[in-house]
């Protein structure tokens, strides 16, 4: 959903009564806004550092521990001398950057102790009521786009790259209908995708002479968990150990399930007699770097879209995609591949950091879309040897897969030192 509500719900408005501090109102404020950051993809170490704040600004001694699928909170009330103790499972998850962003402001007027917690949760509220419903159009235009720019940025010509689009929209239709329809389990959504784009791939290409990458590389790019890895490490790098070890898994998971499906299909392409030749992406040439620039612009649209980003952030991510996306097609074509993602990584997380202070959100609303240019598909699904290294050579396959992990540990550790600096505001 492309989140273009003309007028959002003020989050909550300043407190100017004495309301009574009460520790009940503020553990059920803290677990339902918590909950809500979490399933919207909200970072952890920010929930606990702004939950740990708000408890201390009520005068109470709070301790949280949050992961991404639990919230648990314990609070002393000294004046009274008792304790109370709340958690909570969550198990809905979804990329919601424009519900992040107002809960966010909501988290940061319960720590600031602007708002009582009754407040916060009538502010809650007022946004479930007036959220809006995802518009589809917008999804397939950007599941498209997603899979035609993903087509372009990875040497395909015009044609091919709209054959890439539509297969991924194809894809995404039949996944959302058959799920929807037989209600099915939403962790194996990774694993029928794939299938699907890699069963129609070794079709189509069979029928049309098309390298069958041409029909499966938007897919990859939509699902593959560049973002998901990303972010894991990023929790590892603040020391947030659990949650980044769980996040971890599910990328694992997600990576499992893919390759899975594609191995399936390949035995499946050798049982039939087709040729592996169909395989090949070796024709592709990459475009002017003008065009890749203005590719990579479309595709952070298209995710930003994808990702439900309000309207008023969205010139901001394409702003921080542009300085980011430059640094990286500054380099020389094939050169210093993973210095060049560094730097571009570094330059994404200063310009989201300096976004984030200025407006006072997280700065993962301005980063999390453009880094998916640097992981287009995860390195084009390499790591699984897909239309570059024979499938039946293990060892071979090591070093594609080696390399998209330090791809991912690259555009980690630059996203960590973009962020570490400071614009003379708070942490974002």
């Amino acid at each position: 959903m492309l989140n273009t509500h003309g007028r959002t719900p003020d989050p909550v408005k300043k407190n100017t009564t004495d309301a009574p501090k009460a520790p009940e109102a503020f553990m059920s404020a803290a677990i339902q806004v918590g909950t809500a950051f979490l399933q919207c993809s909200g970072p952890v170490t920010r929930l606990e550092k702004m939950l740990s704040q708000a408890g201390k600004s009520l005068g109470l001694e709070t301790s949280v521990t949050a992961t991404p699928s639990s919230l648990n909170l314990y609070c002393y009330d000294g004046v009274e001398g008792r304790s109370f103790s709340r958690g909570a499972r969550i198990s809905e998850f979804y990329q919601d950057l424009a519900e992040l962003r107002f809960v966010d402001k909501l988290l940061g007027r319960l720590a600031s102790g602007d708002s009582h917690p009754t407040q916060i949760l009538a502010g809650l509220q007022r946004w479930r009521i007036y959220k809006e419903k995802r518009s589809q159009t917008m999804h397939f235009f950007a599941v498209t786009g997603i899979g035609f720019a993903g087509g372009m940025l990875m040497g395909a010509d015009l044609s091919n790259s709209l054959l890439s689009g539509l297969c991924t929209l194809l894809v995404v239709l039949l996944t959302e209908m058959t799920f929807r329809g037989f209600k099915l389990q939403p962790v194996f959504q990774e694993f029928f995708m794939c299938l699907l784009a890699f069963s129609f791939s070794g079709l189509f290409s069979y029928l049309s002479a098309v390298p069958a990458i041409v029909f499966s590389i938007g897919t990859l790019v939509y699902i593959v968990p560049g973002l998901l890895l990303t972010t894991a490490i990023s929790e590892v790098v603040d020391q947030n150990f659990l949650s980044g070890s769980i996040r971890l898994i599910k990328a694992s998971y997600t990576l499992m399930s893919m390759a899975l499906a594609y191995f399936l299909v390949w035995d499946l392409v050798h049982t039939l007699g087709m040729s592996p030749d169909i395989l090949s992406d070796s024709q592709f040439r990459p475009h002017d770097k003008p065009v890749l620039l203005l590719l990579s612009l479309f595709m952070v649209l298209c995710f930003s879209i994808e990702f439900k980003a309000h309207r008023k952030s969205i010139m901001r991510i394409l702003f921080c995609c542009l300085w980011g996306a430059s640094v990286y097609l500054a380099f020389p074509d094939g050169s210093f591949p993973l210095i060049s993602k560094f730097a571009s990584a570094f330059t994404i997380g200063l310009v989201a950091q300096w976004l984030g202070q200025k407006f006072r959100h997280p700065s993962q609303i301005y980063s999390a879309p453009c880094l998916l240019i640097l992981v287009p598909g995860m390195v084009a699904f390499s790591s699984f040897g897909f239309g570059r290294v024979p499938a039946e050579t293990t060892i071979k396959l090591m070093n594609p897969f080696v390399y998209a992990i330090l791809t991912c540990l690259v555009i980690v550790m630059g996203l960590a030192f973009g962020r570490s600096m400071r614009w003379g505001g708070n942490e974002s």
